[in-house]
């Protein structure tokens, strides 16, 4: 199943591989997976990404733009390494060098 052509004025960064310096082979990868998603999507998906990374990734590149309608994306908490505060785990890091503390 072939994806429908894009308006490139408003597709998003993944559908413009080159605007987006996305290598060819990349860029069909992504078309070929869309397709598949939207081939095996026959009633509603919600899937949660889990990590911010995922997150940013999908929404820097588009990729959430080339979805089948009946899949949505929720944002889900982020895992521990991304939400946690830097001072936290410097904090953590202290407790558990103390010799009368097991971490």
């Amino acid at each position: 199943m072939a994806p429908s052509p894009v308006d490139p004025s408003t597709a998003p960064i993944a559908a413009q591989p080159a605007a987006a310096g996305i290598p060819d082979p990349v860029a069909a990868a992504v078309a070929e997976l869309a397709a598949e998603l939207a081939a095996v999507t026959t009633r509603p998906w919600t899937l949660m990404e889990v990590c911010g990374g995922q997150t940013h990734a999908i929404l820097r590149w588009g990729l959430d733009q080339l979805l089948p309608p009946g899949l949505r994306l929720i944002h889900g908490p982020g895992c521990p390494v991304c939400v946690t505060p830097a001072a936290t785990l410097d904090a953590a890091q202290a407790l558990a060098r103390r010799p009368e503390v097991i971490l």
